[in-house]
């Protein structure tokens, strides 16, 4: 191909010849005239049209240059190159026009060929670069395949910084021999500079993947590495080959070094991509080379171990016992290098590196400063509170040695000491306030406040230390920006002090002594002080006063400002203008206010057209001097949001949407990676539409998509306005449509909504190699996952710095309180975090943060609704982990008991029996209606049927639900697995399953005289425990052997579960305790008559056999008949026994000795009627006592 030279090239001064090769100049004598026009060269801006050397015209290229020839002009020639100087760009300009001759098939006469090559040789009296790049190609050819070893080597390297991707073919013959070479330096050479050519040209060096083969097995170890690097980076965009890669050389080996630490890195990379498994023979490959002789190899390695993410402990022991060893090697290299990474480790396993302490602290004498800052740092993180005071009085006696870099690193992990030791933070303090009164640089002394601040916003006892300490260090600071952070945390901290007024001498000091942007700072300190403390109030007022008088402008401003709003002493005003400064974007403010004053309009600015404060993307790096950290910034960091912006009001669909209230933090995948196509859904909300951004990438390259659009289907009232197609979809380009969607008007509460996705375009088939596009296509469309739109989608994240005044500042007219259950949450943090994911708004006063050991938390969270309107929120969280938390133990007048870890007790037998399947409990339960309702189950996965449940095993009971959630309906039920067991009022500990029950069962006779059966009993916990059958045993006579029986219910009703209460409608107003009183339930508890009983093995003595065999009836083999002894009398009396019932009139009379009768009685393992009868006394009197007290919880419902 022949570059077109045109008048714009004339003008420029620019042409090329490098792309036409060697045999079009051999019909000029001599061979180096051919290697003389192998390179780019420069036309003379001012050469004449028209030049040129022989007496004749040629044709037209292109249409619109040609060039007329005439012998005159050859004297032209003969001038131009016998000038003194000589011109190079008009030669270059004359030798373009020759070279097109000869391009066009004309023929040089010998004497003209002549002369043009002597004419050309006077070029090289020139320093023009362009005439000795072509002199330089043929010399480092010619250098290259000489058999000067010393000199092949560099001609390489020179030969490929000058060789273009045009040029690279004429010496690919000599890379690949160079590539092969036995010299270890020109093989080098070679394998070096095809990395760098494999920049720009890729698809000439990958080529070479069979030489660089070859040099990979070379003995040289410079040569195997850069051999192995080059491999790789052909072939670094191909996992498989990547894979195939690796695989073949660490299963035959390597011989160098530096290749074994590019194998480890390569594996390493390729763990983390792959998000393989630790069995995965990539990490026993790394793993292997940490026992190679090369300690380089083993540092690699170790350091490969080290950062692969999710080690676990057990996978990082190798890798620290290695670097163990390294810190008592007597190089500082390696001893610095293994505490730095295990300083590394300290961060995320500090566990795993307590083996390590002893070396750790033998190093902290280290001459060498740097390894011992690291060491105390990693001891810091690893070592036990004990050991703290020890280790600051070793820091203290070197701080003044070590530069400012080392000591932010030592600071840094005293801070995060102070996280885990908050009772040490008293000497942590003090060691912080001594740094802070040293001399040093704006850096360190920034970390040493930062430090201090944390620690004052995660202990609340050392609030008032830090912030004396700090008060302190502004008195004589340097650095403005620390001096008015400082002022800021005052006077948000500062009046919730006991003695607040004791930081406004320092405050007002900064008033008198400081330049002005410290002053306003303090300005600003003192009206919150005054907005949060009506007794300070006047005496504020008073300072603020002198501070109108101030020299600056901004102090003036501010003084004035805020002694209005604070003569006003309305809460609402203080609030929101004094505590809780603005939440708008300032970039964005700034425009919007631009925008106002250039189109003048009657309506106020309105400022919830200003998008709210976001994140930037990339926030700005501190400078490292004070000077450079005052200066301000030049420009402000774009947004995330404000790019969203730009880019949708590019968009002539979206232009009437008005301002764009919020986009989705993160894209929603539509797709799996790995599919034909990639879709990322991002989601803007504006004000009363929402905009659907899909980014779309097509993976197949012999495919184009075009007029891509994702039609969209809701399932609530949402509606579909208008589609954005992307216009076309080449392979691996992304491109991006969009879908306009309407919020519904009528229903604003109608936030969430799901939409179903499909993907519809216009498939046009594509050469791969050459990216030619059919001009037919057809229609397709691809099916997407569901698309939600959230509550969060709908709510932008705010700040609110003073949450109480914000919250007094919106009042009461508009709140509303409701309770929900977070059934499947297990712990608080849990709790914090879905409910701060499911809001989308932003936690205040550090309330996600969830205090150790407690069960009670408060979060506050604030935001700002689209359209503009303020949400704040209250959420008190109660754990109930266990009932144990809210309800201790329990007697109940009741035969079977159950308990969670403890939380309730009741009256009853020692052993039940519970078959059902979980449905089959379910579905036995009904409404006093007679309707059939399902009762929630929680922990449902507990359940196990059973045929022998003894004391303290878990067994599922039906409780009201008011027990477990305040306001809830007291009539609805629940099932809940609980353990029998009393827990005693002197166990304090708040897992109760640490508790060995004594006591499993209470007596009818005494569950009234007992405080601690009597006290739950009154406070209405009652309950039932579900049971198809239970065992009570009989004492043999003559012996001491007791016989097992099994009691059980008839299955009249086949699918109600039978209770000691008769019927459900006792059994619902025996649970609903917010409506029935106690007298009234101890009323329901009467004799059932509708059981039997049979005997059983001997098993079941044996709580660990579970099995049918327990439930068979056994065979009672006996010789004679037995003398009928008091017990066994005692026996068939208690069960026979039954208090008078009603019995409807004409009903036949049953056989009592033939069904033996089982009545409520049988709590009472009395034999004797006249106890029972006392027993009835008793309750008779204490439910004619007139004046007995209601339920507690009763009484909170009545």
């Amino acid at each position: 191909m022949l570059k077109k030279f045109d008048k714009k090239d004339e003008e420029s001064g620019e042409g090329s010849l490098k792309a036409w090769g060697g045999q079009i100049f051999a019909q000029i004598p001599g061979t180096f005239l051919g290697a003389l026009f192998r390179a780019t060269v420069r036309t003379s801006a001012g050469a004449q049209k028209g030049q040129g050397l022989v007496s004749r015209s040629v044709a037209v290229l292109g249409g619109d240059m040609l060039f007329t020839l005439a012998s005159s002009d050859q004297d032209c020639c003969a001038r131009v190159f016998n000038e003194t100087p000589i011109n190079p760009r008009k030669c270059a300009h004359i030798l373009t026009k020759i070279l097109y001759l000869i391009n066009q098939g004309e023929h040089l006469g010998t004497t003209e060929a002549t002369e043009a090559f002597f004419a050309m040789t006077k070029l090289f009296q020139s320093n023009d670069v362009s005439t000795s790049v072509p002199a330089s190609l043929a010399s480092l050819t010619k250098d290259m395949t000489g058999k000067e070893d010393n000199y092949r080597g560099p001609a390489v390297r020179a030969l490929c910084q000058i060789t273009d991707s045009t040029m690279l073919q004429a010496v690919e013959r000599y890379m690949k021999q160079a590539i092969v070479d036995k010299v270890p330096s020109v093989s080098s050479s070679a394998l070096v500079s095809s990395l760098h050519l494999l920049k720009c040209s890729f698809d000439v060096v990958k080529r070479w993947v069979n030489e660089a083969q070859e040099a990979a097995s070379s003995d040289n170890i410079m040569v195997q590495y850069h051999a192995l690097g080059l491999l790789y980076h052909v072939r670094k965009n191909d996992r498989l080959a990547v894979s195939k890669m690796i695989s073949k050389f660490t299963r035959h080996g390597l011989k160098s070094p530096f290749a074994y630490c590019m194998m480890i890195r390569v594996a390493s990379k390729q763990l983390e991509e792959e998000d393989g498994s630790r069995d995965s023979p990539l990490f026993d490959f790394i793993e292997s080379c940490l026992r190679n002789k090369h300690e380089m190899v083993v540092y690699e390695a170790a350091s490969a171990i080290v950062n692969l993410p999710g080690c676990s402990a057990k996978e990082l022991a190798p890798a620290v016992s290695v670097l163990q060893l390294f810190c008592s090697s007597p190089k500082a290299a390696l001893r610095y290098a293994a505490v730095r990474t295990l300083n590394k480790v300290a961060m995320k396993h500090p566990s795993a590196v307590t083996a390590c302490n002893l070396d750790l602290e033998n190093l902290v004498t280290d001459s060498n400063r740097s390894i011992a800052t690291l060491a105390i740092t990693t001891l810091l993180k690893t070592g036990s509170e004990s050991s703290i005071d020890r280790l600051m009085k070793q820091i203290s006696s070197f701080m003044s040695e070590i530069s400012d870099e080392f000591k932010v690193v030592v600071v840094q992990a005293i801070s995060a000491l102070c996280q885990k030791y908050p009772r040490k933070h008293a000497v942590l303090m003090n060691f912080l306030f001594t740094m802070l009164r040293e001399e040093g640089g704006f850096e360190y002394k920034r970390a040493i406040v930062d430090c201090i601040i944390s620690i004052i916003e995660e202990n609340s006892e050392s609030k008032e230390t830090g912030l004396s300490h700090l008060c302190e260090f502004i008195e004589d600071c340097e650095f403005t920006v620390l001096a008015t952070r400082i002022l800021h945390l005052l006077g948000q901290e500062g009046p919730k002090t006991n003695n607040p007024s004791k930081y406004i001498r320092f405050i007002y000091n900064r008033v008198v002594l400081e330049h002005e942007e410290v002053r306003a700072g303090a300005v600003s300190a003192l009206a919150k002080f005054g907005a949060q403390n009506e007794e300070m109030l006047p005496s504020i007022l008073v300072l603020l006063k002198r501070c109108v008088m101030d020299d600056d402008n901004e102090v003036r401003d501010r003084a004035t400002f805020y002694l209005n709003v604070l003569e006003q002493k309305q809460k609402a005003l203080n609030a929101g203008y004094i505590l809780n400064g603005l939440t708008v974007s300032i970039p964005g403010l700034e425009r919007a206010l631009q925008q106002y004053t250039l189109e003048p309009s009657e309506k106020p600015f309105e400022l919830k057209s200003v998008p709210l404060a976001t994140t930037p993307m990339a926030e700005q790096r501190p400078e490292s001097t004070a000077t450079a950290a005052a200066k301000q910034p030049e420009k402000v960091a774009a947004t995330r949001q404000e790019i969203f912006q730009e880019q949708l009001a590019a968009v002539p669909e979206f232009q009437g949407l008005g301002p764009l209230f919020k986009s989705s933090p993160e894209p929603v995948a539509l797709t799996e990676s790995e599919t034909e196509y990639v879709i990322r859904c991002t989601k803007h909300t504006f004000s009363d539409h929402l905009v659907f951004q899909f980014d779309c990438t097509n993976t197949l390259n012999d495919q184009t998509l075009e007029n891509v659009t994702v039609q969209m289907e809701p399932t609530e009232a949402y509606e579909v306005l208008s589609y954005v197609p992307a216009r076309s979809l080449p392979y691996n380009q992304p491109g991006t449509c969009y879908t306009l969607v309407a919020l519904p008007k009528e229903d604003p509460t109608a936030v969430a909504c799901t939409f179903s996705c499909v993907m519809k375009f216009t498939v046009k088939d594509c050469d791969p190699n050459t990216g030619e596009i059919d001009e037919e296509g057809y229609e397709d469309e691809y099916v997407l996952e569901d698309l939600e739109v959230t509550v969060a989608d709908h709510i932008q994240k705010v700040m609110k710095v003073n949450f109480e005044a914000a919250w007094d500042e919106v009042g009461d007219e508009f709140e509303k309180e409701e309770t929900f259950t977070l059934s499947t949450v297990k712990t608080l943090e849990e709790a914090v975090g879905n409910i701060v994911k499911f809001l989308g708004m932003h936690p205040c006063e550090r309330s996600d943060k969830v205090p150790e050991n407690k069960n009670t938390h408060t979060l506050l969270l604030a935001g700002v609704f689209r359209g503009g309107h303020d949400i704040l929120v209250r959420s008190r969280l109660l754990l109930l982990d266990t009932v144990t938390m809210q309800l201790r133990k329990e007697p109940q007048p009741h035969p079977w008991g159950g308990n969670p870890d403890g939380a309730y007790v009741t009256a009853g037998v020692g052993r039940v029996s519970l078959r059902k399947t979980r449905d089959a409990l379910k579905r036995g339960f009904y409404q006093l209606a007679g309707r059939r309702r399902l009762p929630e189950w929680r922990d449902p996965d507990k359940y196990c049927p059973s045929y022998n449940k003894s004391p303290q095993s878990s067994s599922p009971v039906l409780l009201s639900r008011l027990h477990f959630e305040k306001g809830a309906d007291s009539s609805e039920q629940i099932i809940i697995p609980m353990r029998w067991g009393l827990v005693p009022s002197w166990f304090k500990e708040n897992d109760p399953s640490k508790l060995q029950f004594n006591t499993t069962n209470c007596r009818s006779d005494t569950i009234l005289e007992k405080q601690s059966f009597k006290v739950p009993l009154g406070k209405g916990r009652r309950c039932v425990v579900l049971a198809d059958g239970f065992y009570e045993w009989q004492r043999c006579q003559g012996t001491n052997q007791r016989q097992p029986y099994f009691i059980y219910f008839p299955q009249i009703k086949t699918e109600k579960m039978p209770a000691i209460l008769d019927g459900e409608e006792a059994v619902s107003k025996w649970l609903d305790f917010g409506e029935v009183t106690t007298q009234e339930a101890l009323k329901l508890i009467h004799p059932i008559d509708n059981i039997t009983f049979h005997p059983v093995s001997l098993v079941v003595n044996n709580s660990r056999n579970n099995t049918p065999e327990c439930l068979a009836p056994a065979d009672l083999v006996t010789k004679k008949e037995p003398k009928t002894s008091g017990s066994s009398q005692r026996m068939m009396q208690w069960l026979t026994t039954k208090s008078p019932k009603k019995e409807a009139p004409g009903s036949p009379k049953k056989d009592e000795s033939g069904i033996p009768q089982w009545s409520s009685q049988f709590l009472q393992k009395s034999p004797l009627p006249a106890k029972r009868g006392a027993t009835r006394s008793l309750l008779d009197r204490w439910l004619k006592q007139e004046k007995e007290e209601e339920p507690m919880a009763k009484r909170s419902h009545s």
